[in-house]
């Protein structure tokens, strides 16, 4: 599939298949995590909170059943005088708030209109007569809760369903309620209020009870109740009306109509619930955003990690890649350079091998064979020196020398090859001397480096001009030419190692690679440095020295 792609778009396509979509797809997925974050946090706290509601619920239905038992020890032993009873019972139990006592056909024997009722007793007796005369019924809550001998076990109540679909409860009336029962608790909504009536069978059919003061049973259950306010959440218990049974002060306003969690007391107490606040309704939600907030930047971190890893070693990847290529173009680069001389030397060995050459040519192929003896030399010395950097730093005889004087020697050794194919050579010294502590080889070296590189990529406007001057303190040798130039792409990779410009304008230009590179390191160790200036027809190369002060 990717047999005809280069090596380096590989990595690419490796990169973006096979780790940057994998990343954004992990990226995508903790985000969409994120998202069900509040709802997570929402239901571990109310997994947390059930515990305190459900706690309540059960203090509740405890209460409900010591209320039961206290009231159950007054009314189900039947006295021996009614008068004497209905006197002493009140006072035996603060649980008492309206005393009753029914006649085996459901008449109140107390208390009496002929006693002179208070209004909280005609109040009770407007209020629940004809229930007790089965005239009325109440609703069934499930079961009604009942403390009596362990065989005695509450009936099943029967369901029924309305014609729309909705399932309702029978109705009950006070006969169905009292049946095979000793004693109860009945839930009565009277105006929209809740009154629990207490009632117990005696022997003789009579039936004893009282109207349960539920403003004491609050105030003794909230005794026993854990602590309703925390920093983090409220707990109350809302009556038939929602409203809360208790009232406190918190520091941040609480809705009780917008309670975060609810549970049902007992069925005794029907539409009363324990209900569960959170005492600040932003929590859940800067709880979520934060975390979100913190794992999103723990993906991102985790993501952007993978893609900045990724890219480091893909980019290092490619730089392997090229290195080995352009060692391989080293590689046959040298060949050539070196086969190049050598075949020129054999083939004018072989001519000055036939005796009628003149002396005139011979001397000229003397020379030529002289001066590829040089090149040949020069090829080898720069490949040899740059292995020899990367096992020990090179030895320099550093001592001082006049700049100039290694410019003009150079000039003037160059000037004839390079008057004969062609090129104008100009040379601007410098007035006066220009005194550098140098090694006079590695410095010539240098200067040959980027005069031959002049003259290699000079195809077409063969033109050369040598410069020198001083700047802050500073000896500076320039070469210009009116080459091919350099791109900017390539401008500051041109110093690295077997780096070579291969577009059309170079390619026919053979090269190692290495001449740039051993300049700078040569000019590194001379505390000087080699620049290249782009110029809009050609290129410039300056090397800058330290002048020798003492010298001087």
């Amino acid at each position: 599939m990717f047999k005809n792609v280069k090596p380096s778009s590989r990595l690419w396509i490796f990169f973006v298949l096979g780790i940057m979509i994998p990343s954004l797809l992990l990226g995508y997925f903790a985000v969409r995590t994120v998202e069900q974050e509040e709802a997570v946090l929402a239901y571990r706290w109310k997994e947390s909170l059930n515990i305190e509601v459900y706690l309540v619920a059960r203090l509740m239905r405890s209460q409900l059943d010591t209320v039961h038992r206290e009231l159950d020890a007054i009314f189900l032993n039947p006295p021996a005088q009614l008068d004497d009873f209905v006197n002493r019972a009140p006072g035996k139990s603060p649980y008492i708030e309206t005393l009753f006592v029914l006649s085996p056909e459901r008449f109140f024997l107390y208390p009496h209109y002929n006693d002179g009722l208070t209004f909280a007793q005609w109040a009770f007796i407007q209020n629940h007569f004809d229930f007790f005369k089965d005239r009325q019924s109440t609703p069934s809550f499930d079961q009604f809760a009942a403390y009596d001998a362990p065989a005695a076990r509450p009936r099943n109540i029967d369901l029924r369903v309305s014609e729309a679909g909705s399932v309702k409860r029978r109705a009950l009336t006070f006969s169905d309620i009292i049946r095979d029962r000793r004693s109860g608790i009945i839930p009565q909504m009277i105006d929209n209020t809740l009154h629990l009536i207490y009632w117990a069978k005696w022997p003789d059919n009579r039936i004893a009870g009282c109207l349960i003061d539920q403003d004491h049973m609050m105030t003794e259950l909230l005794r026993i109740l854990p602590r309703l306010y925390s920093n983090q959440r409220v707990l109350n218990i809302l009556n038939e009306k929602g409203k809360p049974s208790y009232g406190f002060r918190t520091p941040v306003p609480v809705d009780w109509s917008a309670p975060f969690l609810t549970v049902k007391i007992s069925d005794i107490l029907p539409f009363w619930e324990v209900a569960a606040y959170l005492t600040d309704p932003q929590y859940l939600k800067q709880r979520a955003e934060s975390s979100a907030f913190i794992i999103f930047l723990m993906i991102s971190i985790l993501v952007a990690t993978i893609l900045t890893g990724c890219y480091i070693v893909i980019k290092s990847l490619r730089e392997q890649i090229k290195a080995a290529q352009q060692k391989a173009t080293f590689a046959a680069n040298v060949s050539h350079e070196l086969r190049t001389p050598l075949t020129s030397i054999k083939m004018f060995i072989e001519m000055l091998q036939d005796d009628s050459i003149p002396p005139g040519k011979r001397y000229e192929y003397l020379k030529i064979i002289h001066e590829e003896t040089d090149r040949l030399s020069r090829l080898i010395n720069r490949i040899l020196d740059f292995s020899r950097s990367h096992e020990q730093p090179r030895l320099y005889h550093k001592k001082s020398e006049d700049l100039s004087r290694l410019v003009a020697e150079l000039v003037q050794n160059r000037r004839t090859s390079l008057e004969q194919r062609g090129f104008v050579v100009r040379y601007e010294p410098v007035e006066g001397l220009l005194p550098v502590l140098c090694d006079k080889e590695a410095i010539q070296q240098v200067l040959f480096n980027l005069l031959d590189n002049a003259e290699k990529y000079s195809a077409k406007e063969k033109a050369l001009t040598i410069r020198e001057g001083r700047r802050n303190g500073r000896a500076l040798v320039a070469v210009e030419d009116m080459g091919v130039g350099i791109d900017d792409a390539h401008a500051a990779e041109i110093f690295k190692p077997y780096y070579r410009v291969d577009d059309h304008l170079t390619s026919n230009t053979q090269g190692t690679g290495l001449g740039l590179t051993i300049a700078q390191q040569i000019m590194r160790d001379h505390q000087g440095r080699i620049v290249y200036k782009a110029k809009d027809n050609g290129s410039i190369f300056e090397i800058e020295l330290p002048l020798d002060e003492e010298a001087a």
